[in-house]
């Protein structure tokens, strides 16, 4: 692995910082919404940002799923042992394949207050 894939791990593990910040920040929203029955966001906006939330996260995992490929292919080129990297891949194809069903439940169910922020 070189200086310049490290980076961007650490820039995209950033923007999966925030996302999870996001996601925290609508569950507390939820909660004054059980609480209140009012939140600090209406319903609109909350479906929007959870949506463009969850976007994000398939960007970012996707992206990390073509970092964990081109450092398997590396391995192979170099002649290493390619065992913890293909296990990278699989796992960053799972991470992707979640992130794609929590995209489509948000997506589908958009204004349904049981499944406004799905969590993987």
């Amino acid at each position: 692995m070189d200086e310049e894939t490290i980076n961007y791990q650490i820039g995209f593990s950033f923007l999966s910082i925030i996302a999870a910040i996001v996601s925290i920040v609508l569950l507390i929203n939820n909660k004054y919404k059980l609480i209140y029955d009012e939140g600090f966001l209406n319903d609109k906006t909350s479906y929007k940002i959870n949506l463009y939330n969850r976007i994000l996260l398939v960007i970012v995992f996707s992206i990390f799923l073509l970092i964990n490929y081109n450092n398997y292919k590396k391995a192979m080129e170099k002649g290493e042992d390619p065992t913890s990297y293909k296990l990278q891949v699989y796992s960053s194809i799972l991470i992707v394949i979640a992130t794609l069903i929590s995209l489509y439940v948000v997506y589908n169910y958009q204004g349904s207050d049981t499944l406004e922020n799905p969590e993987i």
